[in-house]
């Protein structure tokens, strides 16, 4: 009896014995030097938080690009009302001019007389091409009707001469 006490004893001693080096194995996990993560934890609480860390940076860097946008978009329009309204056009446009308007022109800008009467009003030669015919006009020349003419210099155009309508291709302004 004395020998199953003793055998007894002995396992109660070997199992205390694994049970506290398992514990003392054990007692480095899940402390701030070594973390225990759960998938639980990462997906209710670590992905929330990195998700809301991006989502924030991701708007600062929206509004940042925002603001560049914006800041050159307003340069673009202080630049074109400096140098006045310029109306670009692609495509043909009827304009109607009354009498002694100008339509200022730049390179490029293509026009037709439809209705009354013109002038070149240019500050340099030649004025206009007549496209039609392949002959220049210089300021002052009338234009004829349903002739197509080109402006190759910058601010050479037309003088309207009387209520006047032509179809203008380019950019233009009316002074």
């Amino acid at each position: 009896m004395i020998r199953k006490i003793t055998l007894s004893a002995m396992a109660a001693l070997l199992m205390a014995a694994t049970l506290f080096g398992v514990a003392a194995a054990a007692e480095g996990e899940g402390t701030q030097s070594d973390p225990l993560v759960t998938l639980s934890y990462i997906d209710k609480v670590f992905t929330d938080s990195v998700m809301k860390l991006f989502q924030e940076q991701l708007d600062k860097r929206a509004s940042e690009l925002q603001s560049g946008i914006d800041a050159k978009i307003a340069a673009i329009e202080e630049a074109y009302g400096k140098a006045g309204k310029i109306v670009e056009r692609s495509t043909y446009s009827v304009v109607s001019l009354a009498d002694g308007q100008t339509l200022v022109c730049q390179r490029g800008t293509e026009l037709m007389l439809r209705v009354g009467a013109a002038y070149v009003a240019a500050s340099s030669s030649p004025g206009l091409i007549d496209t039609s015919t392949a002959s220049s006009l210089d300021n002052g020349k009338a234009l004829i009707k349903n002739h197509m003419y080109m402006v190759t210099i910058n601010g050479n155009g037309i003088k309207a001469s009387g209520s006047t309508m032509v179809v203008a291709r380019g950019d233009y302004t009316i002074k």
